[in-house]
């Protein structure tokens, strides 16, 4: 697992846009990992929406996106264990609403400072990156736009993107790549997108990104990610599990694990850099004298619906989490 090395200088960020910029380019390996330090003190982001409904009245469609907003980002605290350390009043988004209610513009600051301290590895960062990629709208504009090249690719009376569009586009295509590579894992972080398209009307409008033109609510639907059918759960499941096989063809260290008759992927991604070298070596050692599968003791976050275990992230190693609720893996699906 690439961390940055000790003493380098950290990575100055000022905003959201210089953030995924960031992100895209340590993915395309353009860039080498280091560490957060935001110097900025607005990171927020604005929607805008065009359309006659809009006029003027905060109603329950600018709630369902807030809530649904809210909750993606309880998820993400959650995820890498976050949100206890947290008070209310850093965990909820600060939102403005402005031109009318045509205009949503939530606040991530306090959010993303508290994420920084967890983002010491490339994976870690990578993760959190494409998660708030998919809650703030850049992985749905990113296939929109690419959506829009193809169409005009093929209509060759068509005008081509706009040079500021084509930019953003190329730029955001790696973080694309690894989100729609992990869909199972970070599809749901896209709610809020599905809720604003679903409380827009069909003649409706919505801006997504500054020097992107305004997007139709067919355009949108069209380029969201189907959600699963069940609701997605995140339950703590510690305890003993055989690893099965590890992948790293991905780009970073994927486990397959066994519980019983279940089997699933594990990501690596929520473990520090001390329990991620401790398991390292843990397994190291032992695959000298033993080969696969041989059970290991693991602290795992497992992402879930009522009927399938979709995936699971590793948090820590040895005993069970006192201050969790920890449940049997078997119990999650009926």
């Amino acid at each position: 697992m690439r961390r940055s090395k000790p003493g380098q200088p950290r990575k100055r960020i000022k905003n959201l846009d210089e953030l995924f910029a960031y992100a895209s380019k340590v993915i395309a390996k353009k860039e080498t990992f280091r560490k957060i330090q935001f110097v900025g003190k607005d990171f927020s982001y604005t929607i805008k929406i065009d359309g006659d409904t809009w006029d003027g009245t905060v109603d329950v469609r600018h709630a369902s996106y807030i809530i649904a907003l809210q909750n993606s980002v309880n998820d993400l605290l959650s995820e890498f264990e976050v949100q206890g350390s947290l008070s209310e009043e850093d965990i909820r988004i600060k939102i403005d609403i402005q031109q009318g209610c045509s205009e949503i513009i939530p606040d991530l600051t306090k959010i993303l400072i508290s994420l920084g301290s967890k983002m010491t590895t490339t994976q870690i960062f990578i993760s959190t990156i494409l998660a708030i990629g998919g809650f703030v709208g850049i992985m749905a504009l990113t296939r929109i736009l690419n959506y829009r090249k193809e169409l005009r690719l093929a209509d060759k009376r068509a005008q081509e993107l706009s040079v500021h569009e084509e930019t953003k586009r190329a730029l955001y295509q790696p973080m694309l790549d690894a989100f729609l590579l992990k869909k199972d894992r970070y599809s749901s972080y896209e709610k809020p997108v599905r809720i604003l398209a679903n409380v827009l009307d069909s003649d409706d409008e919505v801006t997504l990104s500054d020097g992107v033109s305004a997007i139709d609510q067919q355009e949108i639907k069209r380029n969201l990610i189907r959600a699963t059918r069940n609701t997605k759960q995140v339950s703590y499941v510690d305890g003993e599990y055989y690893l099965e096989r590890k992948d790293y063809s991905q780009g970073e260290l994927i486990f397959t694990l066994s519980q019983g008759d279940i089997t699933f992927r594990a990501y690596t991604t929520g473990l520090s850099t001390e329990d991620a070298e401790s398991l390292a070596e843990e397994i190291a050692s032992r695959e000298i004298n033993e080969e696969l599968p041989f059970l290991l003791s693991l602290q795992l976050n497992v992402d879930h619906t009522k009927k399938k275990i979709l995936s699971g992230l590793i948090v820590g190693v040895g005993q069970p989490r006192t201050d969790k609720e920890i449940k049997k893996l078997a119990a999650l699906i009926g």
